[in-house]
Parts: structure tokens; C-alpha cells; sequence
């Protein structure tokens, strides 16, 4: 069985030989542009410096242990637990205590309007999650 199966290898062998030009053929049928195009590209340097500028500022912050100001504009969400007692009534002193800052002469006065409708609104039932 061997034998046989050996001849049919050396048969298939000559027959499958690979195309070694066959690469240099399809690459010599394509032409290539390879002349120069004006353009120009801006790169705002501006922002790069800006950006090393404050990775600094953050690093020496965190190395002499002082706080470091969030410059993000995102606005995030922080919910406040309100699925107890104890905790319904620690919500509405927060919500006390907001309205009372508000009331302060140097509070903002753009947040008084949205202060106002958070009072009106009022803490939740027990159990509701409250943003």
C-alpha cells in the first residue's frame, strides 16, 4: 500500500511545483504614481502643547501631594441612597442643605433656577432612586 501511494506522491510532486515569477508578473502589470502632490497638512501644535502643558502640571501635583482641578466639562451624575429611613432623611437634609447654599449671597446665580426646580421636586418615596 505504501509503495503505491509513495509512486502517486512523486507523481503529484513534479505536477504542483509553485509559479516563482508569479508576484513579479501581477507587480509588473500595475503602474505605480509615484510623483509629488502638493498639500498641506495642519497640526495643531497649539493643543499638543496645551496638553503636555497640564500632564505636567497633573504629574507635579501628584508628586508634592497636592489636589489637581478637573478640567473635564463633562457633568456627571451621582446618585444619592435613598432605600431606608435613615437614608430618605439624609437625602432631604442634603436637599436642605443645597437649598440653603443657593440662598447665599455669592451662590451662582445661573443655578438658582435649577435649584429652585430640585426643591419643588423634592425627594422621592423610599426606595426610588434618586439622581
Amino acid at each position: 500500500f505504501f509503495d503505491s501511494e509513495m509512486e502517486d506522491y512523486k507523481k503529484d510532486a513534479g505536477a504542483k511545483t509553485p509559479d516563482y515569477d508569479n508576484l513579479q508578473r501581477k507587480a509588473a502589470n500595475k503602474v505605480y504614481d509615484f510623483s509629488l502632490k502638493d498639500a498641506i497638512t495642519e497640526v495643531d501644535r497649539d493643543a499638543d502643547r496645551r496638553y503636555n502643558y497640564v500632564v505636567d502640571k497633573v504629574a507635579y501635583s501628584e508628586a508634592t501631594g497636592e489636589p489637581f482641578y478637573q478640567s473635564s466639562p463633562m457633568e456627571d451624575e451621582w446618585g444619592v441612597p435613598n432605600s431606608n429611613e435613615e437614608e430618605h432623611e439624609i437625602a432631604e437634609g442634603v436637599l436642605q442643605w443645597i437649598k440653603e447654599a443657593s440662598e447665599e449671597p455669592d451662590a451662582p446665580k445661573d443655578m438658582k433656577p435649577v435649584i429652585d426646580e430640585l426643591v419643588k421636586a423634592g425627594i422621592p418615596a423610599i426606595g426610588q432612586e434618586y439622581e
